[in-house]
């Protein structure tokens, strides 16, 4: 990634801007991103890729597909890429697989967060990249983004992790 310039601390509004980024993490996406990991899987990237696609493409509420998403739309449709069937909630995604904490996700893990005043009436889906970087379906941003999840407003309302990749 050294040749890669930092875009996470700007807010770049073009498609542009959001390819170059997405250029800078295949070099992560194929990197330790990880302490103690040396690869990424090959499905993990692979599900990386499927959602970087997505890139730029709009939010719509209950959209999953056709270049119109919401959250849980955007991470059902990785996953599919890579053989994997999940539920269509956020709600429901959060009780797959391994339950973990943002400080040991890895790439391709999905990190949910509650935007409802704390009592899990609101949950957001994202895919963790690695680098404190996640790509997800933006309602505020009407567009699927990358987005860094170590600001305070995203670090406060986090809920958990859920690895479903092994």
């Amino acid at each position: 990634m050294a040749d890669c310039v930092d875009f996470r601390r700007h807010r770049w509004p073009t498609l542009l801007a959001q390819c170059l980024l997405a250029l800078c993490l295949s070099c992560t996406a194929n990197a330790a991103t990880h302490p103690g990991d040396q690869n990424v899987s090959p499905a993990r990237s692979q599900l990386i890729q499927a959602a970087l696609q997505q890139l730029g493409a709009r939010y719509k509420l209950g959209g999953s597909g056709q270049g119109k998403f919401d959250c849980s739309g955007l991470v059902q449709t990785a996953y599919k890429a890579i053989g994997k069937t999940l539920p269509r909630t956020a709600r429901e995604m959060q009780r797959l697989g391994e339950r973990i904490a943002l400080r040991d996700a890895r790439p391709g893990d999905l990190l949910i967060y509650d935007w409802g005043r704390g009592r899990g009436s609101s949950l957001h889906v994202m895919i963790y990249l690695g680098d404190d970087l996640a790509v997800h379906a933006s309602p505020s941003a009407r567009t699927v983004e990358i987005t860094s999840v170590a600001s305070p407003v995203w670090q406060r309302r986090f809920v958990s992790g859920a690895r479903i990749l092994v």
